[in-house]
């Protein structure tokens, strides 16, 4: 399942020895003709760096605080590898003529032929500003977006790392840490040249801005400085996050929540694009009578000069059950009328009713088999010479994409 990603407001979720779920801007139901609902961010959990444990890796932890996954951190030499059966982030360097390194639990830059710049050490720092490290929400990922960074960073030579966030490839907001004399206290100092650096670009009174990829290079204030991106080996005193390693606070966005029950909601105006009416059945289907409360999803309804569609996206993989009314925008007249395609292939109708649907009251339809929409009703009627509007009453039990021609 796709989800579209859009950088809206959020709350922050905290992050203590529990990751709690949180929900921001939560309707229990909106009612038909509001267009479009609100914005919803859901929390996604925690992604950790973890250097000079067990193993070197970014882990994810979902809102429960329990793993769900990781990416192997390797070397050669010093050359950092990921691991590409689960993919969770990129790492980049700068300039892209290098490669990415690791020495002494710090990452930073090797430059071909040797380390850093003129102070560097080798692989383990990012030395001037001609360097830097690129780091990005990347396969699972790819559909998420950080909401706040806790870094571990350890300084040298007095240096100010900054940091360009970018979302969308679009630059959204930047920030800068000064290190100050003590970062110049060298190898063997622990913790005391390492920073907490926590990165968190919402201004007061105003809603957060969201992000998926972090620039970070020395500053030209500092051209003789260096930094390494650390995770947690030096004891780094921990964040508001909890965690010692370096972490992204992950959140996904979507344009409002489905709650359990009669559940209402719409899109388009069906002059210009379709006007989509969905309704929440009582999932008997798909999930034995039970409910998924709270679930976030994504409602679009667009049109070029010869299609229109309607995407209705979930959080879950098992989408809830639902009942969709559709007003089509005006469409070239023709006979036999054009089908819906749902997925590319043809709407079908549905196999008849059985028992009623407990949510909604309705009669509950019988989906051809193999399918996952069927259609109710269809009537169509003549605008003119030219053009007539369809209407339909359609049964789903996944998120869909409808087109029909414009």
């Amino acid at each position: 399942m796709g989800i579209h990603k859009r950088s809206k407001g959020h709350a922050l979720a905290l992050f203590a020895a529990v990751l709690v779920m949180s929900f921001v801007v939560a309707p229990t139901g909106i009612a038909a003709g509001q267009n479009p609902p609100q914005p919803v961010v859901i929390d996604e959990g925690v992604l950790v760096l973890e250097l000079g444990g067990a193993a070197d890796r970014f882990a994810l932890y979902d809102a429960g605080g329990q793993e769900v996954s990781s990416q192997g951190i390797s070397t050669q030499g010093c050359e950092v590898s990921l691991a590409s059966d689960t993919v969770l982030v990129s790492l980049d360097p700068l300039p892209a003529t290098s490669d990415i390194g690791l020495f002494d639990d710090g990452i930073g830059v090797k430059t071909k032929g040797g380390g850093g710049g003129g102070n560097g050490q080798p692989c383990g720092r990012v030395d001037g500003p001609d360097e830097g490290l690129v780091l990005a929400l990347a396969g699972d990922l790819a559909d998420r977006e950080i909401a706040r960074a806790e870094l571990d960073i350890e300084g040298k030579f007095n240096v100010e790392v900054d940091a360009a966030l970018y979302n969308d490839g679009a630059l959204v907001a930047t920030d800068s840490l000064a290190t100050g004399t003590s970062s110049d206290s060298g190898p063997d100092s622990a913790d005391g040249d390492n920073y907490r650096w926590e990165i968190d670009p919402g201004v007061d009174g105003e809603a957060d801005i969201l992000f998926d990829e972090i620039h970070l290079t020395v500053s030209t204030n500092t051209p003789t400085g260096g930094f390494s991106l650390e995770g947690g080996a030096d004891g780094t005193a921990v964040g508001s996050l909890g965690i010692a390693g370096s972490a992204l606070d992950l959140v996904d966005v979507f344009d409002g929540i489905i709650s359990c029950g009669d559940d209402t909601f719409t899109v388009g105006d069906g002059t210009n694009t379709a006007q989509a009416t969905f309704t929440r059945g009582d999932d008997d289907f798909v999930k034995g009578g039970g409910c998924l409360d709270l679930i976030g999803y994504d409602l679009d309804s667009t049109a070029t000069t010869t299609d229109q569609t309607v995407t209705f996206e979930f959080e879950t993989e098992e989408a809830p059950s639902w009942f969709g009314t559709f007003t089509w925008a005006p469409e070239p007249a023709a006979m036999p009328v054009p089908a819906t395609k749902v997925d590319g292939v043809d709407l079908l109708w549905c196999d008849g009713f059985s028992g009623t649907d407990t949510a909604t009251g309705d009669p509950k339809p019988v989906l051809p088999a193999g399918e996952s929409w069927c259609l109710i009703t269809q009537t169509s009627t003549l605008l003119g010479t030219d053009s007539i509007q369809v209407t339909q009453t359609i049964y789903g039990e996944a998120d869909p994409n409808f087109i029909r021609p414009k």
